[in-house]
């Protein structure tokens, strides 16, 4: 009896290995080859405005060939003015976050004026047309060294800001902060125990919209952990108020969400949005202030 128990034993085992390790082979999806934009350009760096121009590629295709080389990538002003953005080989420039493979200067843009995008290889034109978010307001930002507990309960310091939200519209905020060094600019990894904040898929950023205090003053305090640098010379801090669209105010938010449920098996798939008709990617426009912050 003890063998025939042992050999049964040792049966459901390995049947239990064999089908928890079945392979299944998946034939590669079909899909349509289609443009890819990404374009945020904000008012701060105009003479350094940048594009992102690729197309879809299929499964086991080299990523270096989705980027596009042929595009012609304008940007067309209020007034009917266009601007194009000229091929530059592909790279991690020191003012973009982003790789980019066009760029060009433009002018001045004006808050809530519309601007479109154009973007034309052989025969695909893809658009995207944003509105330039309003100006934004900071009454007050002050630095505070022991500004609580994080969410996992360790002591960090923060930077408390008082927005001055503009009535009658839904504004979108993206709030960064910096220490200015002798040496160069520190981001500040940034959160937030405000439930209606949510953090960037940087850390780097907070965002956040006005449904909560549409047209009223709004104190928000961004927590961070704080490093002493005094020998890299007199430390100060910034704060960068960018004012958003509702389109890349979305966009970051499900980035985030998607990067939150990468590894979880049990979470349902996102779908990142887009705004480019006739594409893919995302067209911005920011509207960025810089406040200092009192210590």
């Amino acid at each position: 009896m003890k063998y025939t128990f042992l050999i049964l034993f040792c049966f459901l085992l390995f049947s239990c290995e064999d089908f928890f390790e079945t392979t299944l082979e998946l034939e590669e999806p079909e899909f349509t080859e289609q443009l890819v934009v990404n374009c945020i350009i904000n008012n701060l760096n105009l003479d350094q405005s940048y594009a992102l121009v690729s197309k879809t590629i299929g499964l086991n295709d080299n990523p270096i060939n989705s980027y596009v080389s042929d595009a012609n990538v304008n940007i067309i002003y209020p007034n009917g003015i266009t601007y194009n953005l000229k091929h530059v080989d592909i790279s991690n420039g020191s003012n973009s976050s982003i790789p980019f493979n066009y760029q060009g200067q433009l002018p001045d843009l004006q808050p809530n004026e519309e601007y479109k995008i154009e973007v034309t290889q052989s025969e695909k034109t893809v658009t995207s047309t944003v509105k330039m978010p309003p100006n934004n307001k900071l009454i007050s930002a002050l630095y505070l060294e022991n500004g609580g507990l994080d969410n996992d309960g360790n002591d960090v310091s923060a930077i408390d800001i008082l927005i001055d939200d503009s009535p009658d519209e839904v504004n979108y905020y993206k709030i960064a902060a910096i220490k200015e060094l002798n040496v160069y600019d520190q981001p500040l990894y940034l959160s937030s125990n405000n439930a209606f904040a949510i953090q960037s898929t940087t850390y780097s950023d907070i965002l956040i919209n006005d449904d909560q205090f549409n047209g009223q003053q709004f104190k928000l305090r961004l927590l961070f952990h704080d490093f002493d640098n005094e020998e890299l010379g007199v430390q100060e801090y910034k704060v960068i108020m960018k004012s958003i669209s509702k389109e890349q105010y979305d966009h970051d938010r499900i980035l985030s969400r998607y990067f939150d449920n990468i590894e979880n098996p049990f979470a349902s798939p996102v779908q990142i949005s887009s705004n480019i008709e006739g594409g893919l990617g995302l067209f911005a426009l920011e509207n960025i202030t810089i406040y200092d912050v009192e210590e």
